[in-house]
């Protein structure tokens, strides 16, 4: 009976009588222990809708002395999830509402050692009162009768709902129960909906709150305490979702970095034989070492960075004084390092002896966490102490890192008071990092945040002829703008082809030419040449575009505009960014972002203004295509349940206005059930996008 218990560990005692588990039952049993002064404990066992519970509350003296509740569902991977206290105390009690559950008394049970093992699951004779909310046991309806209201009450009975109350009323005056049925409805049409909110929801680690709120659902008299738990469950699984966000966030950082390394390698084979220093390695968190490659003049000025560059040129013109800090942020590969370091090469051109110092924000953590374990603190802290420039990189890293967040600001504001200056780069606004504390972002805010899009054509090409010129290669003009075209993400990816390129022709002894630019480049040149003929887009249809970035998703809506459809796109990129990949003109084009330009059009992460927009394009526009390119920041901002209504919502609309709907999301940045859920609403496009060629 104590099975659940002891493979927990729980100390259970000696058991030496089961009884049924009713709830008069265990009050009973309950006084008899306070007035016996019993040392011991309750052991009750549940199993109901394939799920299993054990509760233990012990008694020392006859006074309530601590309390825990194990909760088991097939598929959790652990050997069940534990509660303590008052938690545990109102699980047991809805738990022996049900004729299933049976519970037994415990003795010689060793209350220290029960104490030493639930250290917050001490409880008092208060925790043991049912709560006011407590459903009686379900039972079968004996409804007799004809006429609308009966016919409703076995309706609402054979779906498990208690009609009890109704049932009641109707024995009593048959018109009032008549009046009350829209009542009734409403509540079981609310519980529905509650049901509906839970089976969208990824509910690991809190599968008993959930069944809770179900349970609850049986009786509509107590739907609003289900609302206000489900509220509590959503609260809870937001925390959950922060920690998977950051946890990405880490990850992709990892990765970028993999790239990036991978690009070094190339590097070294193009400059092999050159008198140039090969780019260098990661730099350790204290030194002062810089890329010499990263000036100012390498950096290929365009539409989409020309305020950053400007920015960054004030601040190595004018340490300590304008902009500080100077918070640049862009999506991975846009130049925010590139530029960031040129301000420290043109400080030490300028000052040799300048105190110049460069760190990765996770390596800045690793060098903490290694001087705190090693009492090496204000060593590490000296590091920084009266730096002339301080660069921190990739600060997204910090989401969740409260121990480096809290020495970071204490740095930041020592190098800021002494004279200092600070840039910071990251691939989120800081509003947007996960965890980062309110310190943090309002140290961020205070200097000047700036942003760097992703390069239009004419300064994808100005980037490669640069490249092409720095390594003393020769590529026609034709190559580098096929490069272009099909590089239009970043450019880390628009240098990362042409290394790929130029290494391949000086290993394989083969001239530079289209022919051997589309063989290398294949795995990219592929999504033209093969895989969008096989895409067919219907009217009346949606689909979810499982690609690592926005690209094939865009492309069939190119083709369809030139089928002459209407076009909505509404996007995380600024929309300047986004009209050279559609038929010119073709298309309307919506920021999606809190700020408020003066040049596009915006619409903030807001559901219902999104729809609304939406529903006005479709009733003014026949034969259309709706493409939303990044579901992350929408979820990032609204809940899972609720955009997954939203989506429900376009569908519908999309499919009686006999239009297309586009949806484009990163596969790794969705959880599993996220994944299933909405595979389920809208017809799948899997990318070759999705494959990272190594």
């Amino acid at each position: 009976m104590v099975e659940l218990l002891e493979r927990l560990g729980v100390p259970t005692g000696n058991l030496i009588q089961t009884r049924e588990g009713k709830e008069a039952e265990l009050r009973s049993l309950l006084d008899e222990f306070r007035r016996y002064d019993f040392t011991g404990a309750v052991v009750a066992t549940m199993a109901l809708e394939g799920s299993s519970s054990q509760a233990i509350v012990a008694f020392r003296d006859g006074k309530a002395a601590a309390a825990a509740y194990v909760f088991h569902k097939p598929g959790m991977k652990s050997a069940g999830r534990l509660y303590l206290g008052d938690k545990a105390v109102g699980f047991l009690w809805e738990d022996v509402t049900f004729a299933e559950a049976e519970y037994g008394i415990v003795t010689y049970l060793d209350i220290a050692k029960l104490f030493g093992f639930f250290k917050d699951g001490g409880i008092n004779s208060a925790s043991l009162i049912p709560p006011s909310w407590l459903p009686k046991m379900p039972r079968k309806a004996k409804i007799q009768g004809r006429g609308e209201v009966c016919a409703r009450m076995m309706h609402w009975d054979r779906e498990g709902y208690d009609v009890t109350t109704l049932l009641n009323m109707w024995s009593r005056d048959p018109e009032q129960a008549r009046r009350a049925l829209p009542y009734f409805q409403r509540t079981i049409d609310r519980a529905q909906s509650i049901r509906e909110a839970i089976d969208t929801m990824n509910c690991t680690g809190f599968e008993r709150e959930a069944h809770s709120i179900l349970r609850k659902l049986r009786y509509p008299s107590h739907v609003p305490e289900a609302e206000r738990e489900l509220e509590l469950l959503t609260e809870s699984l937001g925390g959950q979702k922060r920690g998977m966000k950051e946890r990405r966030i880490r990850d992709q950082v990892i990765r970028d970095r993999s790239v990036a390394m991978e690009d070094h390698v190339y590097d070294i084979l193009l400059r092999h034989g050159h008198s140039e220093p090969a780019s260098m390695a990661h730099p350790a968190p204290l030194e002062s070492v810089l890329d010499p490659r990263f000036t100012f003049e390498s950096f290929v000025e365009g539409p989409s960075n020309q305020f950053a560059k400007a920015a960054a040129l004030a601040v190595a013109g004018d340490l300590g004084g304008v902009y500080n800090p100077l918070f640049i942020f862009s999506r991975s590969g846009m130049g925010k390092t590139h530029l960031e370091q040129a301000v420290g090469n043109r400080v030490l051109q300028r000052q040799p002896e300048g105190d110049v110092v460069y760190c990765q924000a996770d390596l800045f953590e690793n060098g903490l966490l290694e001087a705190v374990a090693e009492n090496r603190l204000n060593e590490f802290r000296e590091g920084f102490a009266g730096c002339d420039l301080l660069m921190v990189d990739d600060v997204q890293f910090l989401a969740g890192r409260e121990r480096a967040q809290e020495e970071i600001i204490h740095i930041l504001n020592s190098v800021v008071s002494h004279g200092g200056h600070v840039i910071i780069t990251s691939d989120l606004l800081p509003r947007e990092i996960p965890s980062l504390s309110d310190r943090l972002i309002t140290r961020f805010e205070s200097g000047l945040i700036i942003d760097i899009q992703p390069p239009d054509l004419g300064t994808r090409i100005a980037i490669l002829g640069n490249r092409v010129r720095d390594l003393n290669s020769h590529v026609p003009d034709e190559v580098i703008e096929f490069v272009a075209q099909l590089c239009h993400g970043s450019v880390r990816e628009l240098n990362g082809s042409l290394n790929r390129l130029l290494a391949f022709s000086s290993l394989m002894g083969k001239e530079v030419t289209m022919d051997l630019a589309s063989e290398v480049l294949s795995y990219k040149a592929q999504t033209r040449s093969e895989e969008l003929p096989r895409m067919l887009l219907s009217r009346g249809h949606s689909y979810l575009f499982e690609e690592w970035k926005p690209e094939v998703s865009y492309q069939m809506m190119a083709r369809k505009l030139a089928e002459g459809y209407s076009g909505l796109a509404i996007s995380r990129t600024n929309p300047r960014f986004i009209r050279d990949r559609l038929p010119e003109g073709s298309a309307q084009v919506f920021w999606l972002t809190d700020h408020e330009s003066d040049s596009e059009e915006t619409v903030g992460p807001s559901l219902e203004r999104i729809m609304l927009l939406i529903e006005k394009f479709l009733a003014e526009n026949d034969g259309a295509v709706v493409l939303i390119d990044d579901v992350h920041y929408l979820l990032s901002n609204v809940s899972f349940d609720g955009f997954i209504r939203f989506v429900r919502k376009v569908v519908d609309q999309v499919s009686d206005h006999n239009s297309i709907f586009l949806v484009s999301a990163d596969p790794a940045g969705l959880g599993e059930k996220e994944r299933s859920i909405l595979e389920r609403e809208m017809e799948v496009m899997k990318t070759v996008t999705d494959v990272r060629v190594s």
